[in-house]
């Protein structure tokens, strides 16, 4: 489930974050919901870098 910390009055720049409830762990995915949005890619994208063996 990814959370974005929706009162961004109070905290200043929305964060995007992870929250794995079954592992109980939590994983930053971006420091804003812009950042986040620009760094989205196709499934088949991902899929192509890591086949080539640079996972990032």
């Amino acid at each position: 489930m990814a959370v974005v910390d929706s009162d961004a009055r109070l905290h200043g720049e929305p964060s995007v974050a992870w929250f794995d409830t079954d592992d109980n762990s939590e994983l930053a995915l971006a420091p804003d919901f812009h950042s986040f949005i620009e760094s989205l890619t196709s499934a088949r994208e991902f899929d192509s870098e890591w086949s080539e063996g640079s996972p990032g």
